[in-house]
Parts: structure tokens; sequence; C-alpha cells
């Protein structure tokens, strides 16, 4: 309860103050309730009902419901309200994370704090209000019993102290259960996401299907087996409540007037007092297990916001380099000596790919090509600022590259990767060019297979090769300066590559722009003004006489 409400607190604009007021106005409303209900019981077994106590409780009660619909409404729509800025909070750091951060992580370890974890939080709007009614009506119930007896007031202090030292020494294993049980449910996410992207593989593979399935099954019995460990020492906690109370109980009706005769006359009213406040209290008991669960959920999207913090800060950008003009132009572009090692997680170096020079004009055209795993994608991903270099530096024009200029650096390009995302609408561009669209769908040969209407793409259920040519359409309507196409042409026919080689590359080249392709394509080198070639980290020139039989 206590970390929900710093996180409400801290999170929340929300007029906190007037919410708690009417909490505590709605709990001390509930407390009046009882004390008239009490005297107006002892007025009726001596036959001396008065009318005021009957106006005051429908008083009481109008106050108590209109106080409890105000509390519980505002505190719902700040929740709500609250839970879109965080998550938006979050959602902005993460776009303007470093790649090498997302690649890192497991989607799934980045995705469900932020989406379907937080709903937790939503669904614990209720318990905010029910625990500030049942803290403020316990301690005005307390204060009604100390007037009614001071040593019921005593006994159920003890008790209460007792109780709650108890429950917390319990609830920090609960706890950790809870945080290992979440660990381990994502783990079961992840292997159900596998399930998914390897659909293919593992339709084929018997043996490898079995081995996932077994895994998913090993892993959802550990998650079962510690999850039920957390509901039943849960589950004791709800039950202690019950048997706290029911001895108390037992202690002021049966006990306590045995040894003091003057608490027979009110032992009624004692526990009367009692039952009233176990329904409140038992709510905020039972509501544990949602607590616990939201307590994980709120030190999860802490977790990955820290993350996300000290990979910011890291990066050598800042925040105001983020919101730098972008470049829009370029003559020249250089890469000098520029180094890049990928590590473990102890910071060992695993591969370093470098020395990499590279010199590029606009309205050039260069093909690129290496074997799997030569460095063809950590170049490009050098080469367009989504990895930084560990030495050497780019520069653009006579423009040197540095963290003041990286953001506005990376708008000089347009990429399509091997693993491009295909996203339905044009983000980003705003006067889009229709008729060229349209013109591009149909050379595309997509124009029977998609539209653009409304702003988005009518169907994106296309073939591999089909959506490597409409992610082609959007990078060309992108016009940027310099365009990147990582083997475009991998998945396309015959007619295509050569309408794509000798045609639509050579007219963005006549655009202006600087085009450069990862390609295998060595029959149609002679269409590129410079071959290069990856070969085990380094970048070198081929030499013309080597594919020269390419251009008869």
């Amino acid at each position: 309860m206590k970390q929900l409400f710093q996180f409400y607190n801290q999170e929340s604009n929300a007029p906190k103050g007037k919410i708690w007021f009417m909490a505590s106005v709605s709990g001390i409303s509930n407390a009046i309730l009882l004390s008239i209900i009490n005297i107006a019981a002892a007025q009726i077994s001596n036959q001396a009902l008065e009318v005021r106590f009957f106006i005051i409780y429908l008083a009481a009660l109008i106050l108590f419901i209109y106080a409890q619909r105000y509390a519980l409404t505002e505190t719902t729509i700040a929740v709500e309200e609250l839970i879109r800025n965080v998550r938006l909070r979050l959602v902005n750091k993460l776009r303007h994370a470093e790649l090498r951060f997302i690649e890192s992580h497991n989607p799934t370890e980045l995705y469900r704090p932020i989406t379907e974890e937080s709903n937790a939080i939503s669904f614990a709007a209720t318990v905010l209000v029910s625990g500030s009614q049942s803290i403020i009506l316990l301690v005005s119930v307390s204060i009604y019993l100390g007037f009614l007896s001071l040593l019921s007031f005593l006994i159920c202090v003890v008790f209460i102290i007792v109780a709650l030292f108890i429950y917390k020494e319990h609830h920090k294993k609960i706890r950790a259960k809870l945080e290992e049980s979440y660990r381990k449910e994502s783990e079961v996410f992840s292997a159900i996401t596998t399930t998914l992207n390897g659909f293919k593989e593992i339709k084929i593979n018997r043996a490898k299907s079995d081995g996932l399935f077994q895994h998913i099954t090993r892993t959802s019995d550990e998650y079962k087996a510690i999850k039920v460990d957390a509901n039943l020492r849960l589950i004791v906690d709800m039950m202690f409540s019950q048997i706290s109370f029911y001895t108390l109980l037992l202690v002021l009706v049966f006990i306590v007037p045995v040894f003091d005769h003057t608490q027979a006359d009110i032992v009624f009213k004692v526990s009367a007092t009692i039952l009233f406040i176990m329904g409140p209290i038992n709510g905020l008991v039972n509501s544990l297990p949602l607590l616990a669960k939201v307590n994980v959920t709120i030190e999860g999207l802490y977790h990955l916001e820290q993350e996300l913090d000290s990979s910011m800060a890291e990066r050598r950008e800042s925040e105001e380099s983020l919101q730098a003009p972008a470049m829009s132009y370029m003559n020249n572009l250089t890469l000098d000596d520029l180094y890049f090692h990928y590590t473990n997680s102890q910071g060992q170096t695993l591969f370093e790919a470098g020395p990499f020079n590279f010199s590029a004009r606009a309205g050039e055209m260069i093909f690129i090509v290496g074997g799997n795993g030569s460095g063809k994608s950590t170049l490009l991903k050098l080469l367009c600022g989504l990895y930084y270099p560990d030495r050497g530096h780019i520069r653009v024009d006579e423009t040197r590259i540095d963290h003041l200029n990286y953001p506005a650096y990376r708008e000089l390009f347009s990429i399509v990767f091997t693993d491009f995302y295909l996203f339905d609408r044009l983000y980003g561009l705003e006067h889009i060019d229709i008729q060229r669209l349209n013109r591009l769908l149909k050379e595309m040969k997509l124009d029977h297979k998609t539209q653009f209407i409304d702003g988005r793409f009518t169907n994106r259920d296309l073939s591999t090769g089909q959506k490597k040519r409409l992610a082609f359409i959007i990078a060309v309507l992108e016009q940027k300066p310099i365009c990147i196409f990582d083997e475009l042409a991998a998945d396309q026919d015959p007619e295509f590559r050569k309408n794509f080689y000798e045609k639509i590359l050579p007219e963005l080249k006549q655009e202006g722009r600087l085009v450069i392709a990862v390609t295998h394509d060595d029959r149609y080198f002679h269409c590129a003004d410079r071959v290069l070639k990856m070969d085990f980290g380094r970048l070198v020139e081929l030499d013309p006489s080597e594919f020269a039989s390419s251009r008869a």
C-alpha cells in the first residue's frame, strides 16, 4: 500500500489534497454511522429513541455517499492519467534509447511493464481510496472505542501492533516470491513469443517443436510452483487477518469481563464496533494479492526507467542535440578509421570490425558485398549512426559528426534493412506526392495488392518480396539524400532485379542521392560506380577487372 501511495503522489498531478480530504470525510462519516447505531440501539432498549439521531444518521449517510463517490471518481481518473503519463514517458525514452540497448534486451522485458503489467495499477485505483478510508475508519473507531472502554482500546492497539509486525515479516517473503514469479512469467511469455516467431522452423522439425514445448512446459511448471507458493502465503495473510479479529473478540467478550465487571455493560457496543471495522479491514487484506502485484509492477516500471536513464546517460548525445535541425543535404560522406567491437556481459570483446575508411559523394551508386558475418550489418549501422564507433569519426562535407549532431546526421538516411519493419502509415510524411506513390506502386507491381487510402496502406498481408518493395517505396518517398538497401532484391524475381538495378536505382542516383546497396547480384555489378567488399570486418574496394565479365 505504501509503495502505491508513493507512486500516486509522485506521478499524479490530481488534486490529491481534496481527494484525501474526501476519503477522510468518508471514513469519518462511516465511524459516525457506527456511533449513531450504537446510541440508537441503546435508546431503543430503553424505549427512548430521539428523532435527532435519525436525522444525524441520514446526514452522515449522505455525506458518506457523496465523499465516497467523489474520492473514487477522482482517484480513478487520476490513476488512468498517471498511467498514461508514465507509459508515454517510458515510450519516449525508449524511442530515444540506443539500438544496442534494444538489441541487448528481450522484447518481453521492454513491453510487459509498459503495456499489460501497468493495467494492474489501474485496477488498484479503488484500493487507494478504500485503503485510505479503512485507515481513517480504524483511527476514528479506535478513538470511539477509547471513549467506550480504555482497556478495550489498549487491548486493540496491542493486537494491531503485533498483527502488523507479524504481517510485515511474512510479507517480505511473499514479495520475494512474487518478484521471482514475475521473472519466471517473463520467461514463459518469451518462450511463447519464440513459438510464434519460429513457427515455420518448428512446423517442419518435430524434434525442435517437441523440445521447445518441453521447455515451455518446464518453465510453466516452475512458474506455477512459485505462484502457488506465493498465493498460499497470501491466503495465510488473509486468514491471519480474520483469525486476529475473532481472537480479539474472544478476548474482549469472554475474557476481559471476567476480570473487569465494568466491561460487561458495554461488551455489546465493543463487539459491535469490532465487527463493524472487520469488513473494511478484511476487504483491504483481501486486496493484498493485487497490491503485491502492483508493487512488483511499479518496481518493474522504475527499473526499466532506470535502465533507460542509465543507457541515455552513457551515450554522447545531449537533450539539446535531439531537438537540433535535421541535416537535409550532403555532398561528401567520409568514414575515417572507424572501429566497432561487440562485447559480452563481462565487457570482453567478442568481435571487432574495422578500420572502415570510406568516402562517397552525392549522386553516386555503391554496391557492398561480403559473406555472412563479414561485418556488413555493423558497417551499415555505423554508417547511418545507429552504432557509435569506438574509434574514428564520420564527416559530412566539412562537418565532423559528434555527440552534438548525431541525431541530425541520422536524418540524412532512408534505409531498408533485411529485418525491416513495415509500418501501415507514412509516419512523419506530411505532404505526400500521391501521384508518385501510385506510380511507384504500379512500377513495383503492387497496385493490385494494396492502395494508399485515408493515410494508410489497405493491405500489408503480402509476400516477403512484396513487403520489401513496399518498404522501398516508403524509403523513396522520404526524400532523404542517402538511401541504403540491404539485400532488397534478394527475394525478387529476375525481371524485377533487372529493372531494379538498371532502371530504379539509377533514377535515384540521377536525383542526386547517394545510393548504397548490399547485394550479391554480381550480374549487375556494372551498374554501380564502385563495388566494395567486406572481408573479416574490413572494407576493401574490388578491382574492376574482377567483375569486368559481368559487364559483358
